[in-house]
């Protein structure tokens, strides 16, 4: 942005730019503020550490095992899918669930009762929160309130690609984070041992209702036989009569036998079926009728051919055995082998692809965990298996229908004990068939284990694992210096007040001098007093007093870029104005008159401040007769110039204070004072308001040769300066450059060449005051 510089010249403004030394001053000027929060960050994070319980950790592993999850008869036809592992994610929220922490948590209360020399180990988790105990509730919480603190307390997680859940408990005793965590494991085991036996259970106590139905139908028939026998005598049947009944009597323990699998198979299906009603209630109806009928039609060759093979061999035994295999039963062994192939493709293609078309559109439900899936495809296998029962029962039926023709031919006299002896013959071949089966299911119920395998049993933890005191101090030290230095940066950058030389440079300034920070140590008569060498003496005359101070040198330094400022035209008139008050103008007035006096000019320094008059009062002169009283004309102007102990350096003081300082300044005998004061003396100084507050400095700045504007580093805003220098610039004067008071090099550069800059020559004064002492 194009702007005008306080030397008059064009200057383009860049926008601001940070760069490393930038960045490395405003950090040193917010240190005490960076140290100040670090200390406070790292002092609060450390009571808060060390106030923590001591929280520890024990972890318990378990593993799923592959292979002993699939289903049974997916298995045997190798379906893929079902063989695989099921969905670690469904063990993981078995684990998470409401029964299963119900089950823990009654299993810790039990503990204190069944193991009360264990009492003494205090189970934190069981004990009634404040809120129970004041309603009563004791010695043990809520059901509700231990699965709480469960869900907070206890983690449920798998590694990714593994088939490990690992199960984590915290607690405040070590003891107790391994007995809660090795408590989830045993219930989660007894659980999967439970639902791994329930099918088996299931089918052993049908198995079980069976046995005991099928032994009084056999004594039934035992004793109605034993009856007729007694009362009609003894009745011989002959071969073919015999070989009737006995193949009767098989072909009925096989329908039973068939019943009886129906019946489990049906039992089994309405189980699965209640179990998809309440997550997708369409697939009910649609499994009842999804069975491919090519899987029927195989299933009824199948039947057909098997009850034909079986009554091959009942009929002539030795036929079954391979060295006497006739051409009839190895035809039909090479049938069911080929029959049996196709079905097992058959059922696989249908379990792929038959849940495509299961269900209308929109009826699918969300299954992230494969568990619908999974009972859907037990649901088909379930129906096949009772669709090849039935087939079965179907085909004996026939058969049975077709000797029973052939039973009718018996003579009557024996047909009443061929009855019987049938009757007998089946009930006892059927329940010798159940009580082989029974034996089958207990043995099966007892050798599930289910998959769940626990690896490792939790171990009480040495160290805590919280509260993290190494971690803890760490990130509060990062922190605590990232939100030091972060507030310091903000702090900077909503701060526009002045604190740098360059900073003012940016902005187009000329800065003619920096003056050190003058420590005010007290007021006395009106005047601010700094102590310097064992005595108190004005800031306002620091030039005078103490020539060889820093403070001193650096108003020459000012001094010297004023005479120097225009080569072209030598300035003689200066207003001295600063942008709010407070900033030190008349302070500076006053120096700047001291070194031009010292330097051997005759200098005059005019108050025209006419809203605070300071001057008189620094340089312990009346008030009165003053630069009003000349304009009111109530006083002639040599009597208005006061001799001050500067040799050369004379003093206007304001006089009365007027009730209208601008109309004043800006009259024709005030423009006609000022004409005297540059024709009369070798340079003049005026001592004005705020630029900002009022417009008297204004009036003059168009009169004098030069302004001088006043910057109190950490105090003016530069915003506000710059808009000082525009007014100036309005009015038509010419603002010479900036002085910056208040600078504390040191707080600002530390110990950087920058700070030499401003202070190289202290060591220079500081070296000859020592040798004057000397």
């Amino acid at each position: 942005m194009e702007k005008i510089g306080t030397n008059g010249q064009t200057f383009f403004q860049e926008e601001e730019t940070i760069n490393l030394y930038e960045v490395i001053q405003v950090l040193y000027r917010g240190k005490w503020l960076i140290i100040l929060i670090f200390i406070l960050v790292v002092l609060a994070t450390a009571i808060f550490t060390f106030m923590q319980d001591p929280i520890y950790e024990s972890t318990a592993v378990i593993l799923i095992e592959k292979g002993k999850k699939g289903l049974g008869l997916a298995q045997a036809f190798d379906i893929t899918g079902f063989s695989e592992q099921r969905n670690i994610k469904n063990e993981i929220e078995i684990l998470k669930s409401r029964s299963l922490a119900e089950a823990v948590a009654k299993k810790l209360i039990e503990r204190v009762y069944v193991e009360p020399e264990k009492k003494s180990d205090t189970i934190l988790v069981i004990l009634p929160s404040r809120k129970e105990l004041k309603e009563g509730i004791k010695p043990f919480a809520k059901i509700e309130t231990i699965i709480e603190r469960f869900e907070k307390n206890v983690k449920i997680e798998s590694p990714r690609d593994a088939d490990i859940i690992k199960i984590t408990a915290r607690s405040k005793n070590p003891k107790e984070a391994a007995l809660i965590a090795n408590t989830f494991a045993d219930a989660y085991y007894e659980r999967n041992l439970m639902m791994s036996r329930n099918e088996s259970r299931s089918v052993r106590k049908f198995l079980e209702e069976q046995l005991a139905d099928k032994r009084k139908q056999l004594d039934q028939a035992e004793n109605q036989l034993e009856s007729y026998m007694k009362s009609a005598g003894v009745v011989a049947l002959d071969e073919e009569s015999k070989k009737l009944i006995e193949q009767l009597s098989n072909l009925e323990s096989a329908r039973g036998e068939a019943i009886v699998d129906i019946s489990a198979a049906k039992k089994k299906l309405d189980s699965y079926l209640e179990q998809i009603k309440q997550i997708e209630p369409e697939f009910v109806k649609v499994a009842t009728e999804a069975l491919d009928p090519y899987i029927k039609y195989l299933q009824e060759e199948i039947a057909k051919l098997e009850v034909t093979r079986d009554q091959i061999i009942a009929q002539n035994p030795k036929v079954g055995s391979q060295e006497v295999l006739n051409k009839s039963l190895r035809e039909i062994d090479e049938q069911l082998a080929s029959l049996r192939k196709k079905l097992q493709e058959k059922i696989a293609e249908f379990l792929k692809t038959g849940f495509a078309s299961s269900g209308s559109p929109g009826t699918q439900t969300y299954d992230p965990t494969g568990f619908v899936k999974e009972l859907k495809q037990k649901i088909l296998l379930t129906e096949i298996e009772l669709s090849a029962y039935e087939a079965r029962k179907k085909e004996i039926e026939k058969l049975i229908e077709q000797l029973n023709r052939k039973f009718e031919t018996i003579p009557a006299k024996l047909i009443d004990y061929a009855r019987l002896e049938r009757a007998r013959m089946s009930a006892e071949k059927l329940y010798l068939l159940i009580e082989e089966k029974y034996q089958e299911a207990m043995i099966a119920e007892q050798s599930q284990f289910g998959y769940v395998q626990i690896i490792d049993y939790a171990t009480p933890g040495v160290r805590p694992v919280s509260p993290k005191v190494h971690l803890n101090l760490i990130l509060s030290i990062i922190i605590g210096l990232g939100l030091g230095v972060g507030i310091v940066f903000v702090k900077e950058y909503f701060d526009r007040s002045v604190k740098t030389p360059e900073q003012l440079e940016k902005r187009g300034f000329t800065v003619l001098s920096a003056i050190p920070v003058i420590e005010i140590e007290a007021k006395l008569d009106g005047k601010q007093l700094r102590k310097d060498e064992g005595r108190n003496i004005a800031a306002h005359l620091i030039t005078h007093l103490s020539p060889k101070s820093p403070v001193a040198e650096a108003y020459r330094v000012m001094r010297t870029g004023i005479q120097f400022a225009k080569l072209d035209k030598k300035i003689k008139s200066i207003v001295v104005a600063s942008s709010a008050p407070k900033e030190g103008k008349s302070t500076t007035a006053s120096n700047l008159a001291i070194t031009m006096a010292t330097a051997g000019l005759k200098t005059v320094l005019v108050d025209t401040d006419l809203r605070r008059p300071v001057l008189h009062r620094v340089f312990n002169v009346p008030r009165e007769p003053g630069l009003t009283d000349y304009l009111f004309d109530r006083a002639d102007v040599q009597e208005i110039f006061k001799q001050t102990e500067v040799e050369n350096l004379y003093l206007v003081p304001c006089g009365v204070v007027p009730p209208n300082p601008a109309e004043l300044l800006g009259s024709e005998k005030m423009k006609e004072f000022v004409e005297y004061l540059k024709l009369n003396y070798d340079f003049v100084v005026f001592d004005t308001p705020p630029l900002v507050a009022v417009t008297d400095a204004l009036i003059l700045a168009s009169q004098v040769d030069s302004v001088l504007l006043v910057a109190s580093a950490g105090k003016t805003e530069i915003d506000v300066l710059e808009k000082a220098r525009e007014m100036v610039q309005r009015v038509g004067g010419n603002v010479i450059g900036v002085l910056l008071n208040n600078f504390d090099a040191s707080a600002t550069y530390g110990t950087y060449y920058r700070y030499y800059r401003y202070y190289r020559y202290y060591d220079y004064y500081g070296a000859d005051r020592d040798k004057s002492r000397g």
